[in-house]
C-alpha cells in the first residue's frame, strides 16, 4: 500500500492495481498486464511506480493514467520511494533507481553476489538498505555502489522479506 495522502491510497496484488480516494471505495486501475505485482511507491499523486514478477515498470500520472517507464522485464519485488528518487529491487540482485528529472532508471551494483532482494529502505537518499536471501543486508550512501552489511550473527541463513526504519 501507498498513498500521497489519505484521499489518494494505492495496493497492488496478483495483477491488480487499486485506488481509493479515500472515502472506503476501491476501484481496479490495473493496467491490464496481467503480471503478478508486488510494490508500489511514489514520489507524489501523479508519480506512482509498481514493479512486480516477470513486468515492467509502470509509471502513473493519475489513477488510470498508466505507462511502461522502464521496458526490460525484471523480476522485481519492491520499490520505494526516497525523497524525490525511486528504488526497485529483486532477482538476481537486482538494484534499479529512478532519480527525478531524469529519464530512464540506472542499474547499481552490489560489492557482493546475491539472489534476491527482497525489500528496500532508505532514511534519505545518502542512507539506504536493500535486505534479500542468506541473511543480505546491503548498505548504500546514495554513491550508487551497495556494501553488505555484517553478517548477522546467531541466525541461520534466511530470507530477510522486509526492512524499515525510521529518521533521517
Amino acid at each position: 500500500v501507498w498513498g500521497s495522502g489519505a484521499s489518494d491510497l494505492y495496493a497492488v496484488g496478483g495483477p491488480v492495481v487499486i485506488h481509493s480516494a479515500g472515502d472506503g471505495a476501491w476501484t481496479n486501475v490495473s493496467p491490464g498486464l496481467g503480471a503478478t505485482l508486488r510494490g508500489v511507491a511514489g514520489v507524489a499523486g501523479n508519480e506512482v511506480y509498481v514493479v512486480g514478477v516477470q513486468s515492467e515498470i509502470l509509471h502513473a500520472t493519475s489513477p488510470m493514467a498508466w505507462s511502461i517507464s522502464d521496458g526490460t522485464i525484471r523480476d522485481l519485488r519492491a520499490i520505494r520511494a526516497v525523497a524525490t528518487d525511486v528504488y526497485a529491487v529483486g532477482g538476481l540482485g537486482a538494484i534499479l533507481v529512478h532519480r527525478s528529472g531524469t529519464a530512464g532508471w540506472l542499474t547499481q551494483i552490489s560489492t557482493t553476489p546475491v539472489d534476491y532482494l527482497f525489500d528496500v529502505w532508505g532514511a534519505s537518499p545518502t542512507d539506504l538498505y536493500a535486505v534479500g536471501t542468506k541473511n543480505t543486508v546491503l548498505h548504500s550512501d546514495g554513491s550508487g555502489s551497495w556494501s553488505p552489511q555484517s553478517d548477522v550473527e546467531g541466525v541461520v541463513a534466511t530470507t530477510l522479506r522486509s526492512v524499515h526504519g525510521t529518521g533521517s
